[in-house]
């Protein structure tokens, strides 16, 4: 990035700095719609923007201008305007949501880079903007990304007759010890209560963890879904043989999920 040669060019106090949260609301709009529908449907929604310089940043990525150019083009552009402040830390955060919007980076990740740049003053509007955003992010996910719902069947598996019934005391257990793609790629085939039930069991940002990896994991194998809901199964039936699950009756014979 720019070497400024002192810090002294971006100082600025809390109440200038609330300025660049609109801002860092803008470039989040762009990078949702970039995550959720691609780089090129930024065209449209990348004129919307007021700040010149974000706008110019979306054209050159929704062109495929290399990432190396971009940040030269956007840098240089910051150069000759010769601002300081909080006008500078502006144009500071608008390039690096550029670029990691181009990179494809996770929106939260963004956040957080974005409001880096303001310092310990805005670290709890960052905390509460990042609990917002897993939660509004998880809806759309669910509502719009996941690519293979359950068949009329599914509802009638071991998974689900099982899993449907456990506490919420137990699920959080079997889920502490099942790795994220598996719960992810397990729920690709649960009905949607059964995923609002697990994801209940989750905080907010691990919930939104597996919700994205749902989306990327995309259209899944019936086999891989089995495999994976029987690897949860087998971690139930784990803990209902220590004790630690009660009230949990697994078939004793392990049965084929159909779909």
């Amino acid at each position: 990035m720019l070497d400024l040669s002192s810090r002294k060019y971006i100082e600025c106090q809390k109440e200038d700095k609330a300025a660049c949260v609109p801002v860092i609301d803008e470039i989040m709009r762009l990078a949702d719609v970039a995550r959720r529908e691609g780089v090129l449907a930024l065209e449209e929604e990348g004129e919307k923007a007021e700040i010149p310089l974000l706008k110019a940043g979306i054209r050159l990525v929704v062109d495929g201008t290399d990432p190396e150019l971009v940040q030269k083009i956007l840098e240089t552009n910051i150069l000759t305007t010769g601002k300081t402040g909080a006008d500078l830390l502006t144009q500071l955060i608008v390039c690096n949501g550029v670029l990691s919007i181009q990179q494809g980076e996770n929106p939260t990740i963004i956040l957080a880079k974005m409001f880096a740049f303001l310092g310990e003053d805005y670290m709890d509007v960052l905390a509460e903007k990042l609990e917002n955003h897993q939660k509004e992010h998880m809806k759309i996910v669910n509502q719009y990304a996941i690519n293979m719902p359950p068949t009329e069947t599914g509802a009638n598996t071991p998974f689900e007759e099982i899993l449907e019934k456990m506490s919420k005391r137990d699920i959080q257990l079997v889920l502490r010890d099942v790795d994220n793609r598996t719960i992810a790629l397990a729920l690709k085939g649960a009905s949607p209560a059964l995923r609002e039930h697990i994801l209940d069991n989750f905080s907010a940002r691990a919930a939104s963890n597996v919700l994205l990896l749902m989306d990327a994991i995309g259209p899944a194998l019936v086999s891989d879904v089995e495999k994976a809901q029987n690897s949860v199964l087998e971690t139930v039936k784990k803990f209902e043989d220590t004790g630690e699950i009660i009230n949990v009756k697994l078939l004793e014979t392990q049965q084929t999920i159909r779909f």
